[in-house]
């Protein structure tokens, strides 16, 4: 009875979302442990009913991290399951030539490249620096007064890397009102450290980047800037988080490994697919002509 049960559940799944779609979260540890497991048909109409809502996006993960869920039908194309050969009929639509962070899916449902200003917006891992674009000693560089690294205590440069698996688990997507924004794609828990917030190094007094800059802080004095952080061309995914007057992450300067970094970490627990937002400061709104949509209780242009 245990195993029709859980049948059942996979069945419903496939008459809902197509073996496509089976095929695609069945690269997941958790999904496929809930096939062996999970034997409640309303939990499994109530997952059916998420990723339903969510199809576009597990679809877009799929096709942008190359996950062959071709190669996981292709084996039972001939068992006369009609919907089987339906799915592997499908012309192959990779987006594996782009980045995941320059893909917004739009709110009409179509995808679009990352720009600003019509010019295409382009993904760095790690800050970059040149030396004709900023005078003196790459600032990023790790030295005796930002402390010891906050990954492992060592007082001396060390190995240590923040780990990137958080950015891939979170697109870019468009929001009403406010344009692209980042979604998370599984749960943060409070304190984790979601990513780097990367792109060129530019002096404090740069006038190029209103929009993106931000300021590399010192870690032991918060009042003390050694550089801007200039992501309106070269960036990750970090600088699309939206501004939130009730955010749910924040900006923290951190010694890892051989570098200080500005980081982005959750300042509560963030649930699947919710919007991700950031405090921009009050500097941010101060002189310019647009206003805060975030809509909380507490938005500086409500109290404005």
């Amino acid at each position: 009875m245990d195993v029709v049960r859980r049948l059942d559940g996979i069945d419903l799944f496939t008459q809902e979302l197509g073996w496509k779609m089976l095929a695609i979260c069945a690269f997941s540890d958790g999904f496929r442990i809930m096939c062996r497991d999970q034997q409640d048909i309303e939990f499994w109409e109530a997952f059916i009913d998420a990723c339903e809502k969510n199809a576009l996006s597990l679809e877009v993960f799929a096709r942008s991290r190359n996950l062959d869920w071709r190669g996981l039908l292709n084996p039972h194309s001939k068992s006369g399951i009609v919907r089987i050969r339906t799915a592997l009929s499908e012309p192959p639509s990779k987006l594996t030539h782009i980045h995941p962070h320059q893909i917004v899916r739009q709110l009409n449902g179509s995808l679009a490249k990352t720009l600003h200003d019509k010019t295409r917006q382009i993904n760095t891992e790690h800050c970059i620096f040149d030396p004709e674009k900023f005078t003196g000693e790459d600032p990023t560089i790790r030295t005796a007064e930002h402390g010891s690294c906050d990954l492992c205590g060592a007082v001396d440069p060390c190995d240590c890397v923040l780990d990137g698996l958080a950015g891939t688990l979170v697109e870019l997507v468009e929001y009403p009102d406010k344009g692209v924004g980042v979604r998370s794609l599984t749960k943060f828990k409070k304190g984790d450290i979601l990513g780097e917030y990367t792109g060129e190094i530019r002096p404090e007094n740069y006038l190029g980047d209103p929009v993106y800059s931000l300021n590399l802080i010192h870690k032991n004095d918060q009042h003390r800037s050694l550089a801007l952080i200039s992501a309106v061309r070269y960036g990750n995914w970090t600088r699309f988080i939206s501004h939130s007057c009730n955010s749910s992450t924040k900006f923290e300067c951190r010694t890892i490994g051989k570098r200080i970094m500005m980081t982005v970490e959750a300042a509560r627990d963030i649930g699947m697919f919710e919007e991700i937002t950031i405090d921009y400061g009050l500097s941010y709104w101060t002189g310019i002509r647009h206003n805060c949509r975030c809509g909380e209780d507490n938005c500086i242009s409500k109290e404005a």
